[in-house]
């Protein structure tokens, strides 16, 4: 493991993006309940001084955040690949306690999923009571069921996406460990 600066003037090359190879991947420490860029320790950086830690392979930089995540609770780790913050992290690790809150989790699409299934539900009984009160409350229950309903369908298609995000982390994830394997068996060879 190495630890690098985002940006240092006085390196060459001065971005990390620049140092990092194909094959490597970074681990960058965020506060778990706000996002803040921190150090390892969970504390902030003063500006200009953040910094990233770089590893020979993911399951060296899955091994060292899950024991950071333990050792220094408030912390959240998300690991990336050479490409960098330009695609989402392969993988987050935060400490077991907190993993019920992330954003991204199996648990939470499923949630997104059974909220914005419920709320369109809820709009169909709307529209039906206005439809049997005969109109009667100034439309105001079929007011109620379309908004409900359209806040229903943004909690799905929301639930969609975080599934979606998953299923790409989990697809990179298996290239890469596929691509680690071909080549540690052409090297034993």
């Amino acid at each position: 493991m190495r630890e690098v600066k985002l940006y240092d003037r006085s390196r060459t090359p001065a971005s990390w993006m620049q140092l990092i190879q194909p094959g490597e991947f970074a681990v960058f420490h965020t506060d778990a309940k706000n996002g803040g860029m921190t150090d390892a320790g969970g504390r902030f950086p003063p500006q200009g001084e953040e910094a990233c830690s770089i590893f020979g392979s993911l399951e060296a930089a899955e091994n060292y955040c899950t024991a950071k995540v333990l050792e220094v609770p408030g912390v959240r780790c998300e690991i990336f690949d050479s490409s960098g913050r330009a695609k989402p992290p392969l993988r987050i690790v935060v400490n077991p306690e907190l993993e019920k809150k992330l954003d991204v989790s199996p648990a939470s699409a499923r949630n997104k999923l059974a909220l914005g299934a419920a709320l369109c539900i809820s709009s169909v009984l709307c529209f039906y009571l206005d439809y049997r009160g005969g109109g009667g409350n100034w439309f105001l229950l079929t007011l109620v069921g379309i908004n409900l309903a359209m806040g229903g369908f943004r909690v799905i298609v929301w639930g969609l996406g975080v599934r979606e995000q998953l299923r790409e982390q989990q697809r990179r994830r298996g290239e890469i460990i596929k691509s680690a394997s071909q080549s540690a068996a052409s090297k034993g060879q």
